[in-house]
C-alpha cells in the first residue's frame, strides 16, 4: 500500500513538473534558475562568478572554475559518485555553545560549497559546518531529488548530515543547534528532521533545534505536535525564504504548502542562486512574512547578534487536534480554534 502510494505520488510530481515547465518559454526557465543576466555578476560572492573571464586571478581560481563547470555537466554514476564530507567554516569562538550547519543543494562542488560559506561566516559571525551534498552531475542530482522526495529515498548524504546533526544534538555543551539547508538540502533536512523525531518523539532537546530553509525543494517539513502544542511555537522551530519567481520552489514549499510546517517569508524575484539571488535579500532584510508584522527571527543572527524569545502562536491552543489544524494552515494565516 505505502509502495503503491509512493510511486503514485512520484509520477504525479513528474507530471507537474513536466506541466509546470511547458507553460513556461524556455529562456522564463533560464532565469527561473539562474536569475536575470544583470543579476549573475551583482553580487561579489556570486556563485555565477565562477564564469566570469575578468575574475579569473590566477591559475588556482581557472582550476576551481574549470573542475566547478566539470562536475556540474558530467553525469557520474557508481563507483564515481561523490561522497558527502564536512568542510568547516570557522569564525571568531564567541559562540561555543552553539553548533551551526549548512547543507547545500544540487549542482554544488566544494568550490561553490565554499563560497556559500564563506558568505554565510560573514553575516552571521558563526562558524559552520558546511555538510557537503556531492553533486554529481545536473542530470543525476534531480533524478536524485525526486526519489528522495517522492520515494521516501534516504540518501548517503542524508544518513551522513543526521549523524553530523545528531552528535551535536545529543551534546549537552550546545544550547542551539542550527539547520541551514538550500534546494535539494532542504530535502535533505527533512529527512533528518524526520529520523530525529522518529528516535526522540517529545524530546526536550528538539527545543533547542531551528531549521532555516532557502529555496527548498522539500515536498513535507514534520515537526513534533505535542511539544509544539506545550511550547505554542513551532518544535523545532522552522522558517522558510523563497522567491515567488524560482521554479523549484513552485514544485517544493508552494505545492506542498499544507505539508511544510514553519513560517514561509517571501519575495516576489526570480532567481535560485544562494549566493546571488537569496543571501543578498536576507542580509538586506527584503523577505516578508505572510502576517503583518511577522519578521524572520533569522534576521536576529545577523551580524552576530543574539535572538530573543521564540515568537508564539497568536492565540492559545487547547488541543492537539486545535495545533495540527492551526500549525498546517494556508499561509493566510485565518485560523479556526477547534474545540475538543
Amino acid at each position: 500500500m505505502n509502495l503503491y502510494h509512493d510511486v503514485s505520488v512520484f509520477f504525479g510530481e513528474t507530471f507537474a513538473v513536466l506541466s509546470n515547465l511547458s507553460y513556461l518559454n524556455p529562456w522564463k526557465n533560464i532565469t527561473s534558475i539562474l536569475g536575470p543576466p544583470e543579476s549573475w555578476f551583482e553580487h561579489p560572492d556570486s556563485e555565477m562568478n565562477i564564469i566570469h573571464p575578468l575574475l579569473i586571478r590566477d591559475y588556482r581560481t581557472l582550476e576551481n572554475n574549470v573542475t566547478a563547470l566539470v562536475a556540474l555537466a558530467l553525469p557520474r554514476v557508481a563507483p564515481f559518485r561523490g561522497i558527502p564530507s564536512s568542510l568547516p567554516q570557522p569564525a571568531e569562538p564567541a559562540y561555543e555553545n552553539e553548533a551551526w550547519f549548512f547543507v547545500n543543494g544540487v549542482a554544488t562542488n566544494e568550490s561553490i560549497l565554499a563560497m556559500n560559506g564563506r558568505y554565510l561566516r560573514r553575516l552571521f559571525h558563526r562558524s559552520f559546518e558546511l555538510i557537503e551534498n556531492p553533486t554529481d552531475g545536473v542530470p543525476i542530482d534531480l533524478i536524485e531529488c525526486f526519489f528522495q522526495r517522492s520515494l521516501n529515498s534516504l540518501t548517503r548524504p542524508a544518513e551522513y548530515t543526521f549523524e553530523r546533526v545528531h552528535d551535536a544534538f545529543i551534546n549537552p555543551r550546545y544550547r542551539r543547534v542550527v539547520l541551514l539547508g538550500h534546494s535539494q538540502g532542504g530535502i535533505i533536512i527533512s529527512n533528518v528532521l524526520q529520523m530525529l523525531l522518529d528516535r526522540y518523539p517529545g524530546d526536550e532537546r528538539l527545543t533547542r533545534l531551528e531549521i532555516y530553509t532557502f529555496a527548498s525543494a522539500a515536498d513535507e517539513m514534520p515537526f513534533d505536535l505535542e511539544l509544539t502544542r506545550r511550547e505554542r511555537r513551532w518544535v523545532p522551530y522552522l522558517e522558510h525564504f523563497i522567491n515567488l519567481g524560482d521554479f523549484i520552489v513552485k514544485l517544493g514549499i508552494l505545492q506542498n504548502r499544507e505539508r511544510i510546517a514553519g513560517d514561509v517569508y517571501i519575495r516576489d524575484k526570480e532567481g535560485h542562486l544562494l549566493n546571488a539571488h537569496y543571501l543578498p535579500e536576507l542580509e538586506a532584510k527584503r523577505y516578508t512574512g505572510t502576517r503583518p508584522g511577522k519578521r524572520p527571527r533569522l534576521y536576529e543572527y545577523l551580524a552576530g547578534r543574539q535572538p530573543g524569545d521564540f515568537p508564539a502562536f497568536p492565540k492559545d491552543l487547547r488541543t492537539a487536534r486545535a495545533v495540527e489544524q492551526e500549525v498546517m494552515e494556508e499561509v493566510s494565516g485565518e485560523v479556526e480554534t477547534v474545540e475538543p
